[in-house]
């Protein structure tokens, strides 16, 4: 548990790492937001930046985890691509899914 709460503690500093211009390094900063449901308010409004669909669907999965028992219009990003309002393709159908259910989704591979 005390890795646990380290990790916690600097998460004000981690949540900076999603504007990072390296692809892997923001998708990895929003996975690990998704373990820290005591931060939800604050990590939720910022998974809602991110454009790139293979950092996107790991932010959805990630908001997915913090919000599990919210409504899916307060989980889902409104601005991303392949979101509500954006009006581009569906997001991958996997953390879509589980973004919107709190079982995990039958047709997740």
């Amino acid at each position: 548990m005390s890795s646990y709460d380290a990790v916690r503690a600097e998460l004000p500093r981690l949540r900076a790492l999603l504007g990072d211009p390296d692809l892997a390094i923001r998708t990895r900063t929003a996975y690990l937001l998704g373990w820290y449901p005591e931060e939800a308010g604050e990590c939720l409004p910022q998974l809602d930046d991110e454009r790139d669909p293979v950092a996107v669907a790991t932010a959805l999965v990630a908001a997915g985890l913090l919000a599990e028992d919210a409504d899916a219009d307060q989980v889902l990003p409104t601005s991303t691509p392949g979101t509500r309002s954006s009006g581009g393709p569906p997001p991958p159908p996997w953390p879509a899914c589980y973004c919107c259910a709190p079982a995990p989704c039958p047709t997740a591979r």
